[in-house]
């Protein structure tokens, strides 16, 4: 393959993949509401189109879903790290059973790490069927919650974090309280993917 026709090909795949970060971010309800599609169809148009793509080629790549109750900070922090730390080797997702929204502390937390989840939305694991992940990485804190059950073939790691949407006190403290989490976490996906199946249930 010449020179030229590789960079005309890496062209179209970057532009391709602005396409796909954009219908992402926007859920693609423009898409979704001329074609009536539901949140599953939704997530395997984009997913198909994404691995389709760009991780033709790449299937080395492990795919890791984070799962906590809400989808609201620790699973959506563990997302935002995995996807900025370990790209080359993780395709990171996350989801909840009762989606709470995207925590602003988190995002402000995360923000100031240099990490950008702001993009990223609160969504029900319902919306990511048809995905096949290799690990479920359960983040609930056992003393405090139950963690959502995962029915799918994957492997299943529970790895607990203190859930910093019960802290209490000051801001100041409240917001120290999602900076430990968040490094935390941190610390954890950094050990990634070489320790998953030491992690394993």
């Amino acid at each position: 393959m010449s020179l030229r026709l590789r960079g005309y090909i890496y062209t179209l795949n970057s532009l391709l993949y602005q396409l796909v970060l954009l219908l992402a971010r926007f859920e693609i309800r423009n898409f979704v509401a001329r074609f009536a599609l539901t949140a599953e169809e939704r997530v395997t148009f984009i997913w198909n189109l994404y691995y389709g793509v760009f991780m033709a080629d790449k299937q080395d790549k492990i795919l890791v879903l984070f799962l906590c109750t809400g989808n609201a900070c620790r699973s959506q922090m563990a997302e935002g790290w995995a996807n900025k730390l370990k790209r080359d080797s993780i395709v990171a997702f996350s989801a909840g059973v009762i989606p709470a929204g995207l925590s602003t502390r988190a995002t402000q937390v995360m923000a100031e790490a240099g990490v950008d989840i702001s993009h990223q939305y609160s969504k029900h694991i319902s919306e990511l069927t048809g995905i096949n992940f290799d690990y479920v990485i359960t983040l609930c804190d056992n003393a405090r919650e139950s963690c959502p059950v995962f029915l799918g073939k994957s492997k299943i790691i529970h790895k607990p974090f203190a859930d910093p949407a019960f802290a209490t006190g000051s801001e100041e403290m409240i917001m120290n309280a999602f900076r430990k989490t968040r490094d935390d976490i941190k610390d954890f996906i950094m050990t990634l993917p070489e320790k998953l199946e030491e992690e394993i249930n």
